[in-house]
């Protein structure tokens, strides 16, 4: 348990979470500690920085409600966790990709909002779509990742 602690410790200036899940009717009590919720883990010398542990008892969602709330719980720390790190370490957002406000409507583009026979609205078919709705500026930059 103690190198386990050490090892929580030294990863705790990481961008890293941590989740447990136990499984089964076994003591637990180690793993509420490794989770460090109330308290921050020790091992004498030094002290977690960050919470990054998050435990969750699976018997505890075994009603036919509850059972969907388990993934909601297991991953309920992990943005607070990410965003601490990132102030922790003065990591700020890049500035969106576009700064300006995207124009909803191109001025060389009608959108035709007459219903034709079939019920549906013309101008709307993918290929109709105005330069300023295009995805592919935003998955240029993704590619660049």
């Amino acid at each position: 348990m103690q190198s386990t602690v050490r090892a929580i410790i030294r990863a705790s200036s990481l961008p890293l979470s941590i989740v447990i899940v136990g499984v089964g009717d076994a003591d637990f009590t180690n793993m509420h500690e490794l989770d460090a919720d109330d308290v921050p883990l020790t091992d004498g010398s030094s002290q977690m920085e960050s919470d990054i542990v998050q435990f969750v008892v699976m018997k505890d969602f075994q009603t036919e409600y509850s059972k969907y709330l388990l993934p909601k719980k297991v991953l309920e720390e992990i943005p607070d966790q990410f965003l601490g790190y990132m102030r922790r370490n003065g990591i700020r957002p890049r500035s969106p990709i576009n700064n300006e406000i995207v124009q909803l409507i191109d001025k060389s583009y009608k959108i035709n909002n007459d219903y034709d026979n079939s019920g549906s609205v013309s101008g709307t078919r993918d290929d109709d779509i105005p330069p300023a709705y295009s995805a592919e500026p935003l998955q240029q930059e993704i590619r660049k990742f």
